[in-house]
């Protein structure tokens, strides 16, 4: 499944790339031994220089990626979501329509389920 995590970078840790600009692939490193893969990274420049990074992992495992990178003194303003694809997204309107005629029956016009 596919999770994006979106997190600005705190003061030291700009200062470290300042003296070491070179890529740091620490995150990428954690990925793969969680047996996850990095999608993409990007600079972000929303509030502060930040991160975006987009990984596919295991539900039970990004979590756990997540609280790593959310407990480093690296970043703040950390936030993640879970990614859907289109087709995950055309299976869940399909599920919706389903469970919504199964309501419809029991809703009548004018009726209130206040008394």
């Amino acid at each position: 499944m596919l999770f994006c995590i979106t997190a600005n970078y705190t003061t030291k840790a700009l200062e470290a790339m300042a003296k070491k600009p070179s890529t740091n692939r620490l995150f990428e490193k954690m990925l793969a031994a969680a047996g996850g893969k990095l999608v993409g990274m990007y600079a972000i420049m929303a509030e502060s220089p930040g991160v975006m990074a987009i990984f596919d992992a295991d539900p039970a495992v990004a979590p756990a990626v997540g609280s790593v990178v959310a407990t480093s003194d690296g970043v703040h303003n950390f936030k993640m979501q879970r990614l859907f694809t289109m087709k995950e997204v055309t299976g869940m309107r399909q599920k919706r329509v389903a469970y919504t005629s199964l309501i419809e029956p029991h809703r009548r016009p004018g009726s209130s389920s206040k008394k």
